[in-house]
């Protein structure tokens, strides 16, 4: 039974991973538009990128994708480990996509399939940080600064969901990923460069 269940481990880890690889933006553009996203705006494969060069029906196509994908990885997991295997899928699934085997390694940001999996651990957790990533939106209108508050305030809210140390590991390092992606941001918000959102 215990080399069965750790079979089954792998095939989800592995499953999560590839999941979060899959490349959303990229296709979505390519049938949308007929371009590689990489080629043009910031050269992201994420939603934002997408609906400022295709529109926005473009950019909710690649949100949806990329929650989803995030949200089935967890749900893989949560079916085999309860919350801690939700969790574990969840980490694969977003760093799948920022470095995904289909492009590469070179993928997006991991706000929206991050997202997607804290939807399958808490609803309550995904909703502080949509909050959260709205607020700081509206305050500042970076979109690229609300990712980084929101990602970095989701260990707290999934402390305080849980209070599980396996928890929280998980949402430090989605956290991490969401942060790391966004280093070319960073360097545009302290050089004043950044986009605006509106």
């Amino acid at each position: 039974m215990g080399l069965e269940l750790g079979w089954q481990w792998i095939v989800i880890a592995l499953a999560a991973y590839l999941l979060g690889s899959v490349p959303v933006g990229y296709v979505t553009a390519k049938r949308k538009g007929g371009i590689d996203i990489r080629r043009h705006g910031s050269g992201n494969v994420g939603a934002t990128n997408v609906t400022r060069v295709l529109g926005v029906r473009a950019g909710a196509i690649v949100l949806a994708g990329d929650v989803a994908k995030g949200a089935l990885a967890a749900w893989l997991g949560m079916r085999l480990g309860g919350v801690n295997g939700a969790v574990l899928a969840g980490v694969l699934a977003v760093v799948g996509h920022a470095w995904p085997v289909f492009l590469r390694f070179s993928g997006g940001k991991s706000v929206a399939t991050a997202l997607g999996a804290v939807v399958v651990v808490s609803g309550w957790v995904a909703g502080a940080l949509i909050l959260t990533w709205g607020l700081v939106v509206l305050a500042t209108r970076y979109v690229s600064l609300a990712s980084m508050v929101s990602a970095s305030s989701a260990p707290v809210w999934l402390w305080l969901a849980y209070h599980d140390h396996a928890v929280l590991v998980g949402g430090l390092v989605m956290t991490v990923v969401v942060i790391l992606r966004h280093r070319s941001n960073v360097r545009r918000l302290v050089q004043g460069a950044e986009h605006r959102a509106y």
